[in-house]
């Protein structure tokens, strides 16, 4: 009896644990000239389609700055053609905070949960990020996580992948993104707290509307 009670005690640990790592978050790497332009996606993967989605981010992405600086991010996936964040077009809340060796990308929903669920794949890209080089050498892509939350805001957790750009002597280029509006952390940290007040506003009145129906 025993036996069994431990046995299943740790089949409920490791099938939690897998639970908790199932979604990963990653960044592309890519190998440009000494004038080029990197250009690589912010993805997330391994979602359940219609029980975990993405409503919101806050992600930094750590660089050489010897190596490349950080020039623009455009949010959305490409490939999708949308934002994946924004299927119902309420729009999206984001912004990039860029400092010495650091890019911070900040993403909200203003979307309904519901449709968030309804409508986001097992993975897509969150961003498209572009980095001008600077010098020649590798630099890594380091993935820290400051908020990853579900289409309720519930904290959500994620493996982490870390991406690279190489810069080799010689010429060349690459495409870059569409540059989105910088603030800094005082003004974005000040916006975000009044933001949240007016989502929370936003989504009350849209379900009151939705229940008198």
């Amino acid at each position: 009896m025993k036996s069994a009670t431990a046995s299943m005690l740790l089949a409920i640990m490791t099938l939690i644990a897998s639970n908790a790592s199932a979604q990963t978050l990653s960044i592309g790497s890519e190998t440009i000239g000494s004038s080029g332009i990197a250009t690589v996606d912010l993805n997330i993967s391994g979602l359940t389609p219609g029980t975990t989605a993405i409503g919101t981010y806050d992600v930094n992405v750590g660089f050489n700055s010897s190596v490349v600086n950080f020039a623009s991010a455009a949010f959305g996936d490409p490939v999708l053609g949308s934002d994946q964040l924004d299927p119902e077009g309420y729009g999206t809340f984001s912004t990039v905070t860029s400092g010495a060796g650091t890019a911070e990308l900040f993403e909200l929903s203003l979307d309904d949960p519901a449709a968030l669920l309804a409508s986001q794949p097992s993975s897509f890209t969150l961003a498209t990020m572009s980095f001008d080089a600077v010098g020649t050498g590798t630099s890594v892509l380091a993935l820290s996580v400051n908020a990853l939350g579900d289409q309720t805001g519930n904290s959500v957790s994620a493996a982490l992948q870390n991406g690279s750009i190489t810069v080799t002597g010689g010429g060349g280029g690459g495409g870059g993104g569409t540059p989105a509006p910088e603030m800094d952390a005082t003004s974005a940290s000040g916006a975000l707290t009044l933001l949240l007040g007016g989502l929370i506003v936003l989504r009350a009145r849209r379900s009151g509307s939705l229940a008198r129906l």
